[in-house]
């Protein structure tokens, strides 16, 4: 019975893996190179994904804000507005300040918390741009990122594995000595898309 378990859960998993959209990833790389700035946000395991994400920022010399990790802030604007505005009212506008850049990565299983959400509108409404980590259906999410990456899956433990496989596969491309970095099918990166000069990914 364990046996069976174990299997089908590798199996599951193999496949959600395959379906990662490496042309996203790649638009979300190039999104998050050229950002001054970047929030990321989720809720339980994508909270820990998101701070999973912003340790690796860091490494990479990107500098970040993990709203999720924000224990003041969350509980005091839970308890004054709600849960639903404990991200979003974190965000200043940064139409005042045009010489920043940031961008907005959420993680989400389902793609329908009510905070994650009004996180997005605010962005839209104020021109930050986005990146969706999403699984299941995508949820509203899909709908209101610029640049989603999506495991199609309904199993929060293989759409959370996935979302982390995502982490290292952008915390190995930022520190790709050559920049941007092309993500192909096969597991290996180009250094230089002008050339084909082609190097494998280290396992």
């Amino acid at each position: 019975m364990m046996e069976n378990i174990l299997s089908q859960y590798k199996r599951e998993m193999r496949d959600a893996a395959s379906s990662i959209p490496h042309a996203f990833v790649k638009e979300a790389l190039l999104e998050i190179q050229q950002s001054d700035l970047i929030y990321i946000a989720g809720n339980g395991g994508s909270a820990a994904n998101a701070s999973h994400l912003a340790l690796h920022l860091t490494d990479a010399g990107k500098v970040n804000v993990d709203l999720s990790a924000q224990s003041p802030s969350i509980t005091a604007l839970s308890n004054d507005f709600g849960y639903q505005f404990s991200l979003s009212r974190q965000i200043p506008d940064w139409r005042s300040c045009p010489y920043v850049s940031p961008c907005v990565i959420v993680f989400s299983g389902s793609g329908n918390s009510k905070n994650i959400l009004h996180l997005l509108h605010k962005c839209r409404g104020i021109g930050i741009r986005t990146i969706g980590i999403l699984g299941f259906d995508g949820g509203e999410a899909l709908k209101l990122v610029d640049i989603p990456i999506h495991v199609v899956k309904r199993d929060y433990g293989i759409v959370e594995d996935c979302h982390s496989m995502i982490v290292h596969m952008i915390h190995r491309a930022l520190l790709s000595p050559a920049k941007p970095v092309i993500i192909l099918d096969e597991g290996w990166s180009q250094r230089d898309p002008s050339t084909t000069n082609i190097v494998p990914m280290e396992d």
